[in-house]
């Protein structure tokens, strides 16, 4: 009975949902962000970057202490509808943010610079 209502969907009939070279670009991109987000995962299993070993370490004790307050069904929904709203919410205002948080935005970066210049490099001060 499918068969006369929608011909077009019979079994013998193949369908194309995606040509080959969607797919091709579509696993090379998954690909890309996979080996992203491992190099990160490996970065700060193996502390190679101390900060970010240290702000992981920082996020997992504040998870642990927070863990037996709250249920995580909430946390989640929470994130999620801060994931969906916070983009819109910035782009919809970005006049009034730039106007009033770009003075402290451009503070605070010129002061990281100047923090960051006072750091001498590992190759200025370990001479091999």
């Amino acid at each position: 009975a499918v068969r006369y209502a929608a011909p077009q969907s019979s079994a013998d009939h193949s369908i194309e949902i995606l040509s080959q070279d969607a797919i091709k670009v579509a696993v090379e991109s998954i690909s890309k962000i996979l080996n992203v987000v491992s190099q990160k995962v490996r970065d700060v299993v193996l502390w190679t970057q101390a900060e970010a070993t240290f702000m992981a370490f920082g996020l997992l004790q504040l998870i642990r202490v927070a863990t037996p307050y709250c249920s995580l069904l909430p946390v989640i929904w929470f994130v999620g509808n801060l994931l969906l709203s916070v983009p819109y919410a910035c782009e919809a205002n970005r006049e009034q943010l730039e106007k009033h948080c770009r003075p402290y935005l451009d503070k605070a970066l010129t002061f990281k610079a100047e923090l960051m210049a006072k750091v001498p490099k590992y190759t200025d001060v370990v001479k091999e």
